[in-house]
């Protein structure tokens, strides 16, 4: 049996006592502080927290976890998740409830709709266990990743998007860092035929022509974004134009070079041909006026502003009605209406130049509508001078429509007289020949005769008449007184005869023909005549040295000196004439001119000339493949020149 307790004892008890409640008191006091404290970052913490008993029903949650589910705390204290969420996500959360209560810690991201909306959690639920180590309920905290999970999508997406962009993209598109080539898209590889593996490592200005890969370089270190153009190079050698523009882009920390080329030789053949047509246009020979829908002039080329003499800038601030006179203001909606509804018309029309005057033209005007804009493009020609031209023909139309009957006639005539003409000429012509050659017979006929006359008349006549003088000499030698007186007549008679054979058979063959030059001979002529006829004839030998041309010729132009001459004596009243002879390379000519009475051209017909002995001697000459040129004045003489060949 025990005893009571000494006053030692309980003193002794009471003080442990008293160390055990003040021990028990710092305990209350560390947990209710620690509670303050899990309770405080619990009501602050962002993430939601939660407990949950055995069966499954809320016994804690945190303010962060009513937000997210929009309960009030009475409301969802002791609920179970199928009273909180619907079928489908209760069920997702009693799986891993279930999992929990088995004894595993879970941490996972998982999907539920709250309120109709999806929502991306990421879960850490663990058992909780009493001193025993039996669980006795749940412990999670729940983070709401949904925004984060919407970027990461549209993330994804926009990188999908980006992918399909760049490889929808018509522009050749590279990503690079510090130069070098680390993507292209799918336009890239067809621009320039490399393929992926190809492009890694190499030098972004590889795809560019040597001579501009300074510059691009350039751009590439200086980080350029401006767009500019150069040549590039494909993989099989061949050189483009293209347009190039770069950006750097920011990526994970890490600066990259976005590279776009477009190959715009296309675009550059359209230049040009813009550019010729354009040439073309402003250079054309006829005008070119564009007009707005209004009226006004909006292009003119040079031939417009030529034609017209304004300058482009002073057209251009014109209305068409400032220039076309039969187009006003008034009227002008009315052209345009039509024309817009006809699409083409051509018509004439007046222009007025800016000196006032008016210029005849046809125009071509075709309605069109560009960049949504309406308006009026026309061709127009000066026919000014087709107009003249035309109403000259129609004038030439009438008058030969006038006289068609007259002239129809006329050219069956006419082509009777050229078929008789051309049967004569071609007669002409085969008798041609043998008339040259037989004149040429016939001079020398002519002059054989003249020199078997003579020859005859000396042998005979001469050598009579000069024995019958002998002989009368001899008669007045003697002493018959009665006979004197009358042989002294006749020995006169018969000595002026024998002088007048001896002139004759001089003038039939003159000697000089055989012993002097043409010139020279023509000389003795002049002579002659002004002793005989008391005449002034002045001869005028422009030849440095005698010719020699063959006789017929020589004949014929004695001959014609001698008559031409004589013609001046006889016909001309004067008594001075000039008679000139000269000589190029290829001719003679005779020159014989007097200052007398002259004759009227018009008026001496083949008879006169016959007179004059004129027509015979064209037609000697003619036959020589010479001329004679007669011209003479009423009143004022005659001058003839004979030409020759030699």
């Amino acid at each position: 049996m025990t005893g009571k307790p000494t006053y030692e004892e309980l003193e002794k008890r009471i003080q442990e006592l008293e160390q055990v409640e003040s021990k028990h008191t710092r305990s209350v006091e560390t947990l209710r502080e620690s509670e303050g404290m899990l309770r405080a970052i619990s009501d602050t913490a962002s993430d939601s927290i939660f407990c949950k008993d055995i069966n499954r029903r809320y016994t804690f949650v945190n303010p962060s976890m009513l937000k997210l589910l929009a309960f009030t705390k009475t409301d969802l204290i002791g609920k179970t998740p199928e009273e909180v969420f619907d079928k489908e996500d209760a069920a997702i959360v009693n799986e891993v409830d279930d999992r929990t209560l088995n004894g595993e810690n879970i941490s996972e991201v998982r999907s539920i709709n709250i309120n109709g909306e999806p929502y991306f959690f990421h879960t850490i639920q663990v058992p909780l266990l009493d001193s025993d180590g039996n669980i006795t309920g749940i412990g999670g905290i729940v983070r709401d990743i949904t925004e984060s999970k919407q970027m990461e999508k549209a993330l994804r997406e926009s990188k999908m998007r980006m992918k399909a962009m760049s490889e929808a993209s018509f522009e050749a598109i590279f990503i690079s860092k510090k130069g070098i080539c680390l993507e292209q898209n799918m336009a890239a590889k067809k621009m320039f035929g490399y393929t992926n593996a190809e492009i890694l490592g190499r030098a972004g200005t590889e795809w560019i022509a040597p001579e501009d890969r300074e510059q691009v370089m350039s751009n590439i270190l200086s980080g350029n974004e401006k767009l500019y153009e150069v040549n590039a190079l494909r993989k099989d050698g061949t050189i483009f134009p293209c347009e190039i523009q770069g950006k750097m882009i920011e990526y994970q920390g890490r600066s990259f070079r976005v590279t776009a080329l477009q190959d715009i030789t296309e675009r550059k053949q359209a230049e040009e041909t813009l550019r010729l047509m354009k040439y073309g246009v402003d250079h054309a020979n006829d005008g070119i006026f564009w007009l707005n829908s209004k009226g006004h002039l909006i292009h003119v080329n040079n031939s417009a502003c030529n034609t017209l003499g304004y300058s482009r800038e002073e057209l251009l601030s014109m209305h068409i009605a400032q220039v076309d006179t039969k187009i006003s203001i008034e009227n002008w909606p009315d052209r345009f209406a039509k024309l817009k509804h006809i699409k083409l018309d051509k018509f004439e029309s007046q222009h007025l130049t800016k000196d006032g005057q008016l210029i005849l033209i046809e125009v071509t005007s075709s309605y069109i509508e560009f960049e949504g804009e309406e308006g009026i493009f026309s061709f127009v020609r000066d026919i000014t001078e087709r107009k003249k031209a035309e109403e000259m023909l129609l004038l030439s139309k009438q008058k030969l429509k006038k006289n068609g009957k007259e002239l129809k006639v006329a050219n069956t005539l006419l082509n009777q007289e050229i078929t008789e003409r051309k049967q004569a000429e071609a007669l002409l012509r085969k008798n041609e020949k043998q008339l040259k050659t037989l004149n040429k017979h016939l001079i020398y006929a002519e002059e054989k005769e003249r020199s078997n006359i003579s020859v005859n008349l000396h042998d005979t006549v001469v050598q009579t008449l000069g024995l019958s003088v002998s002989k009368i000499k001899t008669m007045e030698e003697s002493d018959d007184v009665n006979n004197v007186a009358m042989l002294s007549d006749v020995q006169e008679l018969i000595e002026q005869s024998l002088n007048e054979i001896r002139q004759l058979i001089y003038q039939l063959c003159p000697p000089v023909l055989k012993d002097f030059d043409i010139a020279t001979a023509i000389g003795f002529l002049v002579e002659e005549i002004n002793e005989k006829f008391h005449f002034d004839i002045t001869f005028i030998n422009n030849l440095e040295d005698s010719i020699d041309i063959d006789e017929p010729k020589k004949i014929t132009l004695y001959r014609a000196a001698n008559e031409l001459i004589l013609n001046i004596i006889k016909h001309s009243g004067v008594k001075e004439a000039k008679i000139e002879f000269s000589k190029n390379k290829s001719a003679v000519f005779l020159k014989v001119e007097d200052n007398g009475i002259g004759f009227d051209m018009a008026a001496i017909n083949e008879n006169h000339f016959n007179g004059f002995g004129l027509y015979g001697l064209s037609e000697r000459c003619e036959n020589m493949d010479g001329n004679v040129k007669i011209e003479s004045i009423l009143g004022k003489g005659t001058k003839t020149t004979i030409c020759l060949p030699v």
